[in-house]
């Protein structure tokens, strides 16, 4: 179930992203989005990671 969650909420992601920056209809951005994850699905989910991961890592350094 937490996979389910995490693929949802990293399409959601990258769907927000692809809308702002086309100005595409939301949904219009979602299967331009999912069509793109069924072909680089793991690049995907290490840019999505990694992005996190580098601003936790900045927040932390921050706080000393």
């Amino acid at each position: 179930m937490i996979a389910l969650k995490t693929l949802i909420e990293t399409l959601t992601k990258f769907t927000l992203i692809t809308h702002a920056i086309t100005g595409e209809a939301f949904f219009g951005a979602a299967q331009n989005c999912f069509s793109l994850m069924k072909r680089h699905f793991v690049g995907a989910v290490v840019t999505d990671q990694v992005g996190s991961s580098v601003l936790r890592l900045g927040a932390y350094v921050d706080l000393f």
